[in-house]
């Protein structure tokens, strides 16, 4: 792609930035993060975890997590959304440091499609919104990608089940891998954390692990166009119970086909790809799944731009499309909620949509290596049977 000069990709990433910061601070919303200010004080002062509701919600996560938000509890509200949001901004850095590695100095060197991709980043909806509501999911993410790719040692998968449930994929994608001490590590740390949220919350702990869990108490409304999972759609569009049903057979079906499609993508070392993938299946078998969950988006959209074949003019067009589209949506001035008949595709299949993409792209591209393979293989043996057939006797080489 022709670069633009190096000034200009620069005030593009300037202008990506200002951006993402003005509509962060334009459309903030502290009820999540009051949410999570509420269960923190119970912790403090003796209080009951579950039970109570801000602004309609109620606190939702493991007794574990209510301890990590009584470290910031003491704050006052609007302090404790800007060091979460800050903290997200940092695990933002980190997930794109993973995902697309040297992007940022190659959009500062004028590549073109390297700027577009970190605004992109920076914008796409799910990102958006998560900063916005100072939500905790891409600390969470980075938590799941430093371990996987980098640290390897099985902890920060453990803390990021230990937060919040969904995360705990990871460990069964860690045994499909054999990576048995990394399994077990994080196994152990799940467990310490239930163990010490007993010890230190008895009363919560028996309401959460007995109660709120299965009864899905405080997580908002199931069938609201806020839920991207696969149950939420199920039961929008069939009803409460013949949704939920169908919803059972639909999650195991897409947990078996995410945890295979995530060890063929490893086993081709494509391990964004790999993470990307167990990352979107989880949130779409999960009950629910709300738009700030969604940002696994970033490595299934590095993982098209990594494969060899996402250049081409008809792929590279649909993926601007959907990249506007994920934008779009935290750019618009109005509410979606308003708007449930639009809203009812959602993000959720969106990201279902990118990483199908991606998959197609990777079976292609394996398919074009493979017959580039079989051609190079044909042309050899057509050369050695040349010579074999007419042998040289003037003392040069053959010219192939």
């Amino acid at each position: 792609m022709k670069p633009i000069p190096a000034s200009g990709a620069r005030w593009l990433l300037n202008g990506a930035v200002v951006l993402a910061v003005l509509q962060t601070l334009r459309l903030a919303d502290m009820h999540d993060v009051a949410v999570y200010r509420a269960g923190g004080q119970a912790v403090l002062h003796g209080g009951a975890v579950y039970g109570f509701t801000q602004h309609g919600l109620g606190f939702t996560y493991p007794p574990s997590a209510a301890l990590a938000m009584a470290s910031l509890a003491a704050l006052p509200l609007a302090l404790m959304w800007c060091a979460l949001t800050l903290a997200s901004a940092g695990a933002l850095a980190v997930i794109g440091r993973l995902s697309l590695p040297g992007q940022w100095a190659a959009a500062r060197n004028g590549d073109r499609a390297a700027a577009w991709r970190i605004g992109t980043v920076l914008l796409v909806a799910p990102v958006a919104q998560a900063l916005r509501l100072g939500q905790i999911d891409g600390l969470l993410v980075a938590f799941v990608m430093l371990d996987l790719l980098v640290v390897r040692r099985g902890v920060l998968v453990g803390l990021a089940t230990a937060i919040k449930l969904t995360p705990g994929l990871f460990i069964v994608y860690l045994l499909m891998q054999r990576r048995y001490r990394e399994a077990m590590t994080a196994s152990g740390v799940v467990a310490a954390s239930v163990g010490g949220g007993a010890v230190l919350l008895p009363a919560s702990s028996r309401t959460y692990w007995l109660h709120d869990l299965l009864a899905g108490t405080g997580v908002g409304p199931m069938d609201g166009p806020g839920n991207q999972s696969l149950r939420g759609q199920a039961v929008r569009l069939f009803g409460s119970y013949p949704g939920t049903i169908g919803w059972l057979g639909l999650a195991l079906a897409t947990l078996g086909a995410g945890l295979f499609l995530a060890r063929a993508a490893a086993r081709r070392d494509q391990a964004v790809l790999a993470v990307a993938t167990v990352g979107i299946t989880a949130c779409l078998i999960s009950p629910l799944s709300w738009n700030h969950h969604w940002i696994w988006v970033v490595p299934a959209l590095a993982a098209l731009w990594n494969t060899p074949w996402y250049r081409r003019a008809s792929l590279y067009r649909w993926l601007r499309v959907v990249a506007f589209i994920l934008v779009g949506w935290s750019a618009a001035p109005w509410n979606w909620q308003s708007r449930p008949a639009v809203h009812y595709v959602g993000t959720g299949l969106v990201p279902l949509a990118l990483i199908t993409t991606a998959w197609a792209t990777v079976a292609a591209a394996r398919h074009h290596a493979a017959t580039t393979q079989q051609a190079e293989a044909g042309a050899t043996a057509h050369v050695s049977a040349w010579r074999s057939r007419y042998p040289q006797r003037t003392g040069r080489e053959w010219p192939f």
